[in-house]
């Protein structure tokens, strides 16, 4: 006897002597217990396999039994009776045979009569678990899609619920597939379907319900197509479609089309314009698939060999025996014939429909663009979305020549929207260009305020040795080094210049972002349809650039003439009331040199030039010839009514000591006959200049009267109505004015001059008046040498003339050397002192 490890599948057809010779007791136990587990693992499967209809399969199975011994009993008995009662023929055999299998015929038939439902209910049930199965097969690729492509962005349509990627043909025939079955369940059972007295059973509602399930699932993957190479797929799905509801494929062309356009329309444009390409992109490239492989794909399905015979690649095929067809040549019966499954696309109303279809998305783009553009209040938004109208149409340039018909023209999608992008950025950009004029007459107004002007006075010239403490010489300099601490325009004036500074720099930026959108344009871009279209991307890039030169110098433009409007005003304000006073005359100073200062007209010149493509022709304005005669007009009546009091007691004092002098006692004999001695009493200086050479004094210092004169004129400029104006005197402005005033001060003194009217000696009070002229004209030659300085002088029409009188009243004076030594003497003095004459 052997032992050891057996094989069940080998033991079938062994008798059990056989066994009991080859195994010993224990291992036939083993096989006995392995042979029944084994019966009851395959009655479970069995049972798992059919489910719910293990019953019936078994009713079935009985049925079967009891028709083949009620079959082979009649055939016995028909027989028996037949050889009994003749004799044996040819001819007797085969009617014989005849009626035997009619007899069976009737027999098949009335079992497949009374299990037709059965078998109905059996078919639903398979096409319901293969419906369920397609199911869990597409959601399983779409899970392994999204985890595939998670990390490479996309054109998503709708958030996470488009296919990402091309789904598998597999998937897209078990469409086909599953189509087909239900196609040929109504076809068999028609009458079940389609009798009303069966419209509420289970069966028949599931049936139809399944349909409407099915045509919803492919409605929503026809939907959802949304990458460029699911073709076959598409094909496939709309194939189904046309199975299911027996449309022509022209009928259903149009139907993908119109959900296409339906879900297109409900998702809408500008929320990611991109994907919106993409989307009709796919549309238009499936359509095109459909042109060639349609029509071939549904012929194919219904006359090839290979495929016409639905039943038997179908849950049908092993319920075929209990269905009254010929399962070897079954053909299926589809409504339509070849020619009817062809599509002519030269058809005309196939061509408008398609025409009109591409009008209808055109038109509805460019309407919620439209909308966009006219809910915009911002250049910046505008400029995004140009920015991905551009990029989109970069990507999909196939789709810029897509017919659009708006205002009874015809024309291109890509040329509307551009031109309804730029009617309404000209229409903010006109609204920003009279921003300009609104900004600058506010400040005007607020230019126009007293309390403004008044917030711009200080004293802080004044109280700078009052409130710093001079003992720490660090926060004395810091203090003394910003001689316009606290001084500048008030709130309103400088919130207006600023306003307009930045709403120019707004300007400015938004035609920078659309540089910067144009020249992307140049830069290489995957295209998504193989497309590029250079010459029009030439040509909108070449009127791109020229608009926004041209809005570039027109911005330029606006900003010289609201500059310049807003200057003249202040010129009517500063001209306007002859009454102003000192005060008023020197805030109005201040604030106009503010303003230029604040006015930073380079800036915005700068930042224009560099966006504009070409070099823009546009007159730059200078502030400062704007602010600088303005200034000057203003600063000399001030500065007049400041000093005039002043410069008059100066012409009093000059012409006095040239005609009462400086001697107490007129009458005194020996003053009289000693001319040191009358010099010494006319002119109380002298006693402390030098000698030159001999009997010669050499003036080493202006007169004490000058020096006093100077310093009330300096006080009267600095502070008027106890406000420190003394940052005024550091513009470049007063130049003009302090010259005019230097000119006053020396034509003062040498108005007095008046050598007729003494019979005496008047030699030092020449030398006097010589060093007060040279003293004052330092102030307007401050770098001079003394040499230079006697040039400037002899070139002076106005000076020279009291010089010459001079020079009759003191004959050393027209000594070159001795004349240098003077000015260089007076020099060295106004070095010395020149800072307590500030702003001279």
């Amino acid at each position: 006897m052997l032992s050891g490890k057996y094989d069940l599948s080998k033991l079938e057809k062994d008798t059990p002597e056989q066994l009991f010779e080859r195994y010993p007791i224990a291992t036939l136990e083993e096989i006995k217990d392995d042979l029944v587990q084994n019966i009851s693992t395959k009655r479970l499967e069995l049972r798992q396999l059919v489910g719910g209809k293990y019953r019936d399969l078994l009713k079935v199975a009985d049925d079967i039994i009891s028709m083949n011994k009620m079959t082979s009993s009649l055939n016995t008995r028909i027989s028996d009776l037949t050889f009994k009662s003749s004799t044996y023929d040819d001819k007797t055999l085969k009617n014989l045979c005849a009626f035997d299998d009619h007899a069976r015929k009737i027999q098949r038939n009335n079992v497949q009569g009374r299990n037709r439902a059965i078998v109905f209910r059996n078919i639903i049930h398979d096409c319901v678990y293969t419906y369920y199965h397609l199911e869990d097969d597409v959601r399983s690729q779409e899970g392994k899609n999204n985890l595939k492509h998670s990390d490479r962005g996309g054109t998503e349509l709708l958030d996470g619920q488009l296919i990402k990627s091309r789904l598998s043909n597999k998937i897209s025939l078990e469409y086909l597939q599953l189509s087909k079955q239900i196609y040929l369940l109504f076809n068999l059972f028609d009458k079940e379907v389609n009798d009303p007295s069966r419209q509420n059973l289970f069966s028949v509602k599931e049936i139809k319900s399944l349909r409407n399930d099915l045509i919803k699932e492919i409605q929503a993957k026809l939907e959802s197509l949304a990458d460029t190479y699911n073709y076959e797929y598409a094909t496939n799905i709309l194939a189904s479609y046309v199975i299911l509801t027996e449309y022509e494929p022209k009928e259903a062309l149009i139907w993908f089309l119109e959900i296409r356009k339906n879900k297109l329309f409900q998702v809408g444009f500008c929320s990611n314009f991109t994907s919106s390409l993409s989307y009709l992109y796919v549309t238009l490239s499936c359509v095109s698939y459909f042109k060639t492989r349609l029509s071939s794909t549904l012929n194919r399905q219904f006359h090839s060999s290979t495929n016409s015979n639905w039943v038997a690649k179908s849950c049908f095929k092993k319920w075929y025996r209990w269905l009254n067809i010929d399962f070897a040549n079954f053909a299926v019966d589809f409504p339509l014939s070849s020619k009817q499954l062809s599509i002519n696309w030269n058809d005309e109303k196939l061509q408008k429909f398609l025409l009109e279809w591409k009008e209808s998305i055109t038109l509805e783009t460019t309407g919620e663009f439209g909308k966009a553009f006219a809910n915009c209040e911002s250049l910046e938004k505008m400029s995004l979305l140009l920015s991905d109208i551009l990029n989109s149409f970069k990507m999909f340039s196939s789709l810029i020549e897509l017919p659009c018909v708006i205002h009874a023209k015809e024309s291109k999608i890509s040329e509307v929207l551009l031109v309804l992008w730029r009617e309404r950025f000209e229409i903010l950009l006109n609204n920003e260009w009279t921003k300009f004029d609104g900004i600058l007459n506010e400040a005007v107004i607020a230019f126009n305020n007293e309390n403004n002007l008044e917030s711009n006075s200080t004293s802080y010239g004044i109280d700078l040795f009052t409130n710093t403490d001079i003992s720490d010489i660090n926060a004395f300099v810091k203090s003394a080094s910003d001689p316009i601490a606290g001084t500048g325009l008030g709130a309103e004036i400088e919130e207006g210049i600023q306003n307009f500074i930045d709403n120019a720099r707004a300007i400015i930026q938004s035609l920078t972002n659309l540089k910067d959108i144009i020249d992307r344009t140049e830069r290489p871009i995957f295209s998504i349809d193989d497309s590029e279209e250079p010459e029009f991307w030439k040509k909108v890039q070449k009127s791109m650039f020229e608009y926004v030169d041209g809005y570039a110098a027109n911005l330029v433009k606006r900003v010289n003439s609201s500059v310049e409007a807003f200057f003249k005003e202040i010129r009517e304000i500063v001209h306007g009331d002859e009454s102003y006073g000192p005060e008023r005359s020197m805030i109005l100073i201040r604030g106009i040199s503010q303003v230029g200062k604040s006015l930073d007209l380079p800036l915005i010149y700068n930042e224009v030039g560099k966006i504009t493509h070409s070099k823009v022709a546009c007159i730059k304005l200078e502030t400062t010839s704007l602010t600088s005669p303005l200034l000057s007009e203003c600063m000399i009546p001030a500065i007049s009514k400041l000093t005039d009091q002043e410069i008059a007691e100066l012409t009093k004092m000059a012409k006095e000591r040239w005609t009462i002098g400086y001697s107490n006692d007129e009458g005194n004999s020996e003053a009289d006959s000693d001319n040191d001695n009358m010099d010494n009493v006319d002119v109380p200086e002298a006693s402390i200049w030098k000698s030159y050479e001999t009997k010669r004094k050499l003036p080493t210092a202006p007169s004490v009267d000058l020096e006093k004169s100077l310093y009330k004129i300096a006080t009267s400029l600095l502070t008027v109505q106890q406000n420190d104006f003394s940052d005024i005197y550091l513009i470049s402005e007063f130049e003009g004015p302090k010259e005019d005033l230097i000119g006053k001060i020396a034509r003062a003194i040498g108005e007095g001059i008046s050598v007729d009217n003494r019979q005496r000696d008047c030699h030092e009070l020449a030398l006097l008046t010589f060093s007060d002229i040279v003293f004052a004209y330092y102030f307007t030659h401050p770098q001079a040498d003394s040499t230079d300085l006697d040039n400037s002088l002899q070139k002076s029409e106005q000076l020279f003339k009291y010089v010459k009188e001079l020079y009759e009243a003191n004959p050393d004076l027209q000594d070159d050397k001795y004349r240098l030594e003077i000015i260089n003497s007076i020099r060295k003095h106004f070095e010395t002192t020149k800072l307590m004459y500030y702003p001279f």
